[in-house]
Order: C-alpha cells, then sequence, then structure tokens
C-alpha cells in the first residue's frame, strides 16, 4: 500500500467527522467511534494482484459494505478466555488493552460472531497457536484451487 493512501478512518458517530483525539483506553472513545475501511482505498488495493490469495486481516464498522469484496470471509473464533487473554497481552494504546473495553468487546462477541456468520464467514478456531490458525486459513483456501 502506498503511503498516501489513507485505509480507513475512525469516525466519532456523534459528529460523523473524524476523530480529533481518539483513545482505545478510553471505553467512552472506543463507544462512540466507527473504524471505517474506505471502499475506494480497499478496491483499488485488491485489483492490483489477481494472481494470488490476497488477505485483509481485520474489521471495520462499515464490514457489511466491504463482505462482498472477498471470495472468502473467516471468523477467528476463540473462547472469551483466550480472548481476553489475548487482548490482556496487548501494549498500551492499542485496542482493548483495558478492562473496561475489553469487557464491553466481549459483551459484543457472541452477536458479532453471530452476524459474521449468518453473512457466510467460514469459522476457524483459533483456540491454537498462530501457526494453527493460519494453517487452517490455508487449508481452507487451498482447498478450493
Amino acid at each position: 500500500m502506498e503511503d498516501n493512501e489513507d485505509l480507513f478512518t475512525m469516525i466519532d458517530v456523534r459528529t460523523g467527522e473524524p476523530f480529533v483525539e481518539y483513545s482505545n483506553d478510553f471505553l467512552d472513545d472506543v463507544q462512540h467511534g466507527n473504524w471505517i475501511c474506505d471502499e475506494t482505498v480497499l478496491q483499488k488495493i485488491l485489483e492490483r494482484d489477481h494472481t494470488s490469495p490476497q488477505f485483509y486481516c481485520g474489521t471495520a464498522s462499515n464490514l457489511r459494505k466491504i463482505f462482498p469484496f472477498f471470495d472468502k470471509v473467516f471468523l477467528l473464533r476463540a473462547s472469551e478466555h483466550i480472548t481476553r487473554q489475548r487482548l490482556s497481552l496487548r501494549g498500551t494504546k492499542e485496542f482493548a488493552n483495558t478492562k473496561d473495553v475489553q469487557d464491553w468487546v466481549l459483551d459484543k462477541k457472541s452477536a458479532y460472531e453471530d452476524g459474521l456468520i449468518a453473512l457466510g464467514a467460514i469459522v476457524i478456531d483459533a483456540e491454537g497457536s498462530v501457526g494453527d490458525v493460519a494453517d487452517a486459513i490455508l487449508h481452507t483456501v487451498d482447498s478450493d484451487n
């Protein structure tokens, strides 16, 4: 991706404008922030290479709009215990590194996952190591080629 391409913008849902001072540490900011993926920039990125699989890792508040850009979408599902444990290992300023934000995330986890599954996401067991998860994704991608 070129330096001048901004794929994401954090929007304050109260104003509809980009956040001026956003912090992942503050639950109020997290609750009022929409992490928006620029569909035009994403489309340009995806059009650059059609010869090999491309992976978009993460989520966005406008996920339903970008979901159709992909042949497959994977939901990496882990238990609440593992999810909290992994979030707790994040450094300062990273998303959900505080207990109150983790509680909020975990409260929404089930509905979020159910929504992705309803859209056709393929569930991958993410309880294991990063290598095991990557192998499961690559196995699913390879099985269709």
